[in-house]
């Protein structure tokens, strides 16, 4: 992985975009320009790999940059300790998998996407526990924790734990410690 560039607007990210061609464009903006630029990202290049950063954990603009074609929506909260990781997963997942997946965004009022069990379990699955590891920490038994998984895969509509780690992440519904 290397940096190819940096730049402090999104006309200038469009310029070096073009001139660049970069596998994944890291957004660190937010404003309407952010969605703007990934529109028009998403225009000339399908399978460029689209990772914004926020400072807020705003359902409703993450839902908007995730529709506009952002492969992800990250918080900066999490940024110092798991951006590499995020970015890494993210680029083996999406490379090898789906260049194309839409990410399941809970509409305002409506009950939140996963229960606070469910995240309980997706956070032991980011930090790379297994079913029986889950199920002793969580004390409910392997088969248990197994069905939790199966409903979390399920409702986030990923393919394996990875991808339901990686939708989380850039949700903002887990965090890494």
């Amino acid at each position: 992985m290397r940096i190819v560039g940096s730049v402090s607007s999104a006309i200038e990210g469009l310029k070096s975009f073009r001139t660049l061609k970069p596998d994944l464009v890291l957004m660190n903006l937010f404003d309407v320009d952010t969605i703007d630029l990934v529109q028009r990202i998403r225009r000339e290049s399908s399978r460029t790999l689209i990772v914004v950063l926020s400072r807020a954990r705003s359902e409703a603009h993450a839902r908007r940059v995730l529709k506009a074609g952002a492969q992800a929506y990250l918080l900066k909260s999490l940024m110092r300790h798991d951006l590499v990781k995020t970015i890494r997963l993210v680029h083996r997942h999406w490379n090898s998998h789906h260049p194309h997946i839409k990410v399941p965004v809970r509409q305002q009022g409506e009950e939140p996407l996963l229960s606070s069990r469910e995240i309980e379990v997706l956070s032991l699955v980011a930090t790379g526990n297994t079913n029986r590891t889950i199920g002793a920490r969580l004390a409910m038994s392997e088969e248990t924790a197994k069905g939790h998984l199966k409903n979390i895969l399920s409702k986030l509509h990923a393919k394996d734990r990875t991808h339901a780690v990686v939708l989380a992440l850039s949700l903002g519904i887990i965090g890494l410690s």
